[in-house]
């Protein structure tokens, strides 16, 4: 009597186990192969670069002429034509890695219109596959098509291409740990350390995703308010732009002056100050400690704030749609779908406008 029993409470001690151990196994769910996120990228980045844009749009891309100019001055005086200082912050300054690349085409024998070209579709093809690969969804892409994102990659190559390689960054980027230095952290931190040498504006990008991650880190440690202290992040920054920014580009020897550009109409600024709303009061419960979510807030509140009070910042709002795109996707079902709807009127007005209809 007593070994059936015995055997029975073996039996019955095992199995229970053997259930847990196999309820607990993750569920394997099956994702498209890594091939075919690059469909829609290079769809994407296809139709950028190879549609007849500049037929459409009321006016000419006038940055391109900046660039053609530059490249013609290097052609005809040599790459010494422009003195770039010698010590890192005259590098910085005067973006060296972009005067590189100008001298490299040059000597490669790459015309204007085909570097022009190359740049375009290499930064929309990025911006693109960041988008597919965080969201999951290509659908997203049709985001991507409007006067704003199509303004900076034909015309503002130079931000193009720096915030391009910033967005290689974020996708390379892993937790920090000091040991087991992998080539994505590597990547990372190269793409993060080049970009400003591109375009020195990206250092307020970067700035704004490490306060964003560290944002994200404390909120998942804590009770943080992520949303709200990514707002008055992006109040102080704007602020400190506004206060201080010429006396540090005059610190840098940068001639640029932050008050003498145009800055864009309150009308014009106003959707993005009403997507600010719809971010912080319509996120999801874990997506509130995002640090995508915590990004847009302090690029939209920085942007809002600059553009309101004389600094024109609105390309910030450029360089980071693709992020923006992404903390729409992920709020509560009715604010997203209202949020799609508002963003795809305001596509379509600013269309309405740039082809000069």
């Amino acid at each position: 009597m007593g070994s059936p029993v015995s055997t029975v409470g073996r039996v019955g001690s095992i199995r229970p186990k053997m259930l847990g151990r196999h309820s607990a196994r993750p569920v394997r769910v099956k994702r498209p192969a890594s091939g075919f996120w690059l469909i829609g990228p290079i769809l994407y980045a296809s139709l950028i670069g190879l549609f007849p844009w500049s037929i459409l749009r009321v006016g000419d891309f006038r940055d391109l002429e900046n660039y053609s100019a530059r490249l013609r001055a290097i052609s005809r005086y040599g790459s010494g034509y422009y003195d770039l200082g010698s010590g890192i912050l005259d590098y910085f300054s005067n973006e060296f890695v972009w005067y590189w690349i100008l001298v490299k085409s040059i000597d490669f024998g790459v015309s204007s219109q085909a570097f022009f070209v190359g740049i375009s579709v290499i930064s929309a093809f990025v911006s693109a596959l960041f988008v597919c690969r965080k969201s999951g969804k290509l659908l997203f892409l049709l985001f991507l098509i409007n006067p704003v994102s199509i303004d900076l990659y034909l015309s503002q190559i130079r931000s193009a291409l720096a915030i391009s390689v910033v967005l290689i960054g974020i996708l390379c980027w892993q937790r920090w740990t000091r040991a087991n230095w992998s080539k994505q952290r590597i990547m990372s931190v190269s793409a993060f350390l080049i970009a400003p040498f591109i375009h020195s504006s990206m250092i307020l990008v970067i700035a704004a995703f490490f306060f964003a991650k560290f944002l994200e880190a404390r909120g998942a440690r804590s009770r943080w308010p992520v949303g709200l202290l990514a707002v008055v992040g992006g109040l102080g920054l704007a602020i400190a732009i506004i206060v201080f920014g010429n006396l540090m580009l005059s610190e840098l020897g940068d001639r640029r002056d932050l008050s003498t550009t145009a800055t864009r109409s309150a009308l014009y600024i106003f959707p993005w100050f009403a997507f600010i709303g719809l971010i912080y009061f319509g996120a999801s419960g874990r997506e509130k400690n995002s640090w995508i979510h915590a990004f847009s807030l302090t690029i939209l509140t920085f942007t809002v704030v600059c553009e309101m009070l004389g600094v024109a910042m609105f390309r910030m709002v450029a360089f980071s749609l693709p992020v923006l795109i992404l903390s729409l996707s992920k709020l509560i079902p009715a604010s997203r779908h209202f949020s799609y709807l508002f963003f795809a009127a305001y596509s379509c007005v600013l269309f309405v406008y740039w082809v000069g209809i």
